[in-house]
């Protein structure tokens, strides 16, 4: 008789081992489940991060593009740097104003008055936000500052100027410089 009750035994699980095996189980899949969880979590916020990035740049190439083609820029108080920049782009005939403003950089375009020698020029009163305005970022834009150091053809020596735009985008620091193309007085 105590042979069967010894079989038996070996036959099968007891109520205990039973428990706490689905509790090593369910421990085990809680654990798995949570850094899955976390991993797809961090992959989301880099993908963000990253296309915050790419957005920014392409933004910050479009300014760079249109200051290349400029003349006449300045900041919007003639300060060495400012959160607005305003442009004469020579080749469409058009003033452009670059701005950061509520985590953004926006651009208003207008056409250009003419100063007292019939040249094309841009001044504040120019643009006009309410017809040509775009958002060319979203969000995320912390800081933005265009610095501007003007062509100094009596300095020594000579300087030809130059506008940078700096953008901090997601903690992350993006900047471009452009020369000017005003070479008056620099090359004969």
């Amino acid at each position: 008789m105590e042979n069967k009750k010894i079989r038996l035994r070996r036959n099968g699980f007891s109520l205990v081992e039973m428990i706490i095996s689905i509790f090593v189980f369910s421990l085990i899949s809680l654990v798995s489940v949570s850094i899955f969880a976390n991993v797809v979590k961090v992959q989301k916020n880099t993908r963000d991060v990253q296309k915050d990035l790419e957005t920014s740049r392409t933004a910050i190439d479009q300014v760079a593009k249109n200051m290349r083609l400029s003349s006449g820029l300045r900041t919007a108080n003639n300060n060495p740097s400012d959160s607005e920049i305003y442009m004469y782009n020579t080749t469409q005939n058009k003033c452009f104003d670059y701005k950061f403003t509520s985590g953004q950089l926006i651009v208003g375009r207008a056409n250009p008055s003419l100063d007292v020698a019939n040249n094309p020029h841009c001044s504040p009163s120019d643009v006009n936000y309410n017809l040509e305005t775009f958002p060319i970022t979203e969000g995320n834009i912390t800081n933005g500052k265009f610095f501007v150091t003007k062509t100094d053809a009596s300095s020594t020596p000579k300087a030809i100027g130059r506008a940078t735009v700096v953008l901090t985008v997601d903690k992350e620091h993006i900047q471009t410089s452009v020369s000017f193309l005003d070479y008056a007085g620099i090359v004969q």
